[in-house]
């Protein structure tokens, strides 16, 4: 798994700022049209995709976009 380290003046930052409480749990079942409307309704930045109660993944809305375009 390849990790990515923040920018120095992100570090500083407290997480509160950066992150979004917005978030959906969706099943990895749901159609990607619906996923998009759901998170543009509740402006969530986060999309947590789970199959049978169990976190498979972690959908961001850029990752929507770019499977759109």
């Amino acid at each position: 798994m390849a990790t990515r380290a923040l920018p120095p003046n992100l570090r500083k930052m407290p997480v509160e700022r950066l992150m979004s409480y917005e978030t959906i749990c969706l099943d990895v079942t749901t159609p990607l049209y619906r996923v998009a409307g759901y998170a543009m309704q509740m402006r969530a930045r986060r999309i947590l995709a789970v199959e049978k109660r169990e976190l498979v993944g972690i959908v961001t809305g850029l990752d929507v976009i770019r499977v759109m375009t």
